[in-house]
């Protein structure tokens, strides 16, 4: 009998902890940020090429190579991130953040120790290029 009451006063006990919180949360009207729906892709690098002005980044999304440019003020604005791996059997790749559905920011994951045709550097590039590095927002095609 004693056990039947301690359940049932654990049970009520427990019940009412979480119907007061329920109460006590009130939804807060939405701002953009809050209604703002994050998603995150990956893509296989199949090539990078540094230049004065950034990388040249050609990756693999559903079976076709695309080719997007980023300039170095996109990693000092933290809009990109470059990490460097010490492991040499990764192979390089990066994630892109979407939010909603736009190219927010990306990572790329790059291995250090690696020379091979995946690396590249370039110190001339054409006037074309270098007007592909003047932009304001990170645009990479799916």
């Amino acid at each position: 009998m004693f056990k039947k009451i301690a359940i049932l006063i654990l049970v009520l006990g427990v019940f009412t902890v979480y119907g007061q919180d329920a109460a006590k949360t009130t939804p807060t009207p939405a701002t953009n940020e809050d209604d703002a729906k994050y998603t995150v892709v990956s893509a296989m690098i199949n090539q990078v090429i540094q230049t004065a002005e950034g990388l040249i980044v050609e990756y693999k999304i559903d079976r076709n190579f695309k080719t997007t440019y980023i300039p170095n003020k996109f990693f000092r604005d933290k809009i990109a991130v470059r990490i460097d791996e010490n492991n040499t059997n990764i192979s390089p790749q990066m994630s892109i953040v979407l939010k909603n559905s736009k190219p927010h920011r990306v990572k790329l994951y790059l291995a250090t120790k690696l020379s091979n045709m995946t690396y590249r550097y370039a110190d001339l590039i054409t006037d074309a290029t270098r007007k592909k590095f003047e932009m304001d927002e990170l645009t990479i095609e799916f």
